[in-house]
């Protein structure tokens, strides 16, 4: 009896897992982000930089294999060097897990997130809402590295070799259309150095 119990479970699990892919069973759901690029040596606002995120899913099962990029999205940074990132929400299918919101931040000239930046601090709750504004401090080579949530503080950069350095690598899975800003300055920033390739 209690073996027919248990078959008809993974019956009726398996028959429900296999519905139509709108019948999904999970939401994929992440907040607002809020934040503000400054120069780290004169803590003036960094206007236009591009602040481009991406959304990722896994397998459920193998979760170790390759992301799948589901949605991206980007914003500049204003006259004070702020942006908003808007809530993202979208369903996905029962097979999958959700990944961390992934963030690049760029203007040609500074270092580059989260390349070149030192603190390794989860971008969710870096730029989370409820976090902005608050101080925290981090340990880094035996040193205590103080910081604020949601304020990038980027280095300008004075050497080519440098520049170079910081030209964000797109994530595998970006489309033609995807991050059309980021493109931009990254071109615009190979021409400016003169590497081959650029357009």
């Amino acid at each position: 009896m209690i073996k027919k119990m248990i078959v008809l479970t993974i019956v009726v699990l398996l028959v429900g897992m296999a519905g139509p892919a709108h019948a999904t069973w999970f939401i994929y759901a992440k907040p607002k982000f809020l934040g503000r690029v400054i120069n780290l040596e004169t803590r003036e606002p960094i206007t236009g930089a591009v602040v481009a995120v991406y959304y990722t899913k896994r397998p459920l099962f193998g979760s170790n294999g390759p992301a799948e990029i589901i949605y991206t999205t980007e914003v500049m940074t204003d006259k004070r060097g702020q942006f908003v990132i808007e809530p993202f929400r979208q369903t996905i299918g029962p097979f999958a897990i959700t990944d961390i919101a992934e963030f690049i931040i760029y203007k040609p000239g500074y270092a580059s997130y989260p390349e070149m930046f030192p603190l390794r601090i989860n971008p969710e709750i870096f730029f989370s809402t409820d976090k902005v504004g608050v101080k925290g401090v981090l340990r880094q080579d035996d040193k205590a590295v103080p910081f604020t949530y949601g304020v990038l503080e980027l280095r300008a950069l004075k050497t080519s070799k440098k520049r170079i350095y910081a030209i964000p690598v797109l994530p595998d899975g970006i489309g033609e259309k995807d991050f059309p800003e980021l493109k931009r300055l990254i071109a615009q920033e190979r021409r400016h150095l003169g590497l081959e390739g650029s357009k």
